[in-house]
């Protein structure tokens, strides 16, 4: 069944799903954990409009996870993540570490993979310039019982032979709580 369906602006709403249409965004008393990041290099994508920088090229952003778990994917949350770089003062002098705090707000449908940046937030480059940008990347924790493939929830489970036959009904827990029970047809149907 659909489960992070594509309709609305998150990718939730409005969504015919085996857990209904979501809406609403994220609780208000779930903040997420406090992550410490130091950022090493990553990979980046050049800009394709005009650059001052070498090249054309920007210099590529600082890489950082934001690890989420399905339920904070499924119904949105805030990650927030205290960043430490290093500045150079514009009009020279010694470089100093400046400690800053970013806040995501994952969307309900985020996936995998998904980018988000935080333009000028990296550390200022050795040769002056203005500082490189900070990107973090969506990865979903494994869960304990489902596995999601694109905009599907899976649920991974054994039944018997007469079962396979002839169908039956399994009672789940929804990622929001809420109790269900899901139809499962039969394999193999006469004619």
């Amino acid at each position: 069944k659909a489960f992070f369906g594509s309709g609305g602006q998150g990718g939730m709403g409005g969504s015919s799903s085996m857990f209904g249409g979501m809406g609403g965004g994220p609780p208000e008393s779930d903040l997420g954990a406090e992550y410490m990041a130091r950022f090493g290099p990553g990979g980046g994508f050049p800009r394709t409009r005009s650059s001052p920088f070498v090249g054309g090229q920007r210099p590529r952003p600082k890489r950082a996870d934001v690890a989420c778990t399905l339920e904070e994917l499924y119904t949105g949350c805030k990650k927030r993540f205290k960043l430490k770089r290093t500045e150079i003062p514009r009009g020279g002098g010694a470089p100093k570490e400046v400690e800053e705090h970013l806040e995501i707000d994952v969307k309900p449908g985020w996936k995998q993979g998904t980018k988000i940046t935080f333009e000028g937030k990296g550390d200022s480059p050795p040769g002056g310039g203005p500082p490189t940008d900070v990107q973090f990347v969506v990865t979903e924790k494994p869960h304990g019982h489902f596995r999601r493939e694109g905009d599907d929830l899976h649920v991974p489970m054994t039944c018997s032979l007469s079962q396979a036959l002839c169908g039956f009904t399994v009672s789940l827990k929804s990622l929001d709580g809420r109790n269900l029970r899901v139809p499962v047809e039969p394999v193999l149907k006469p004619g």
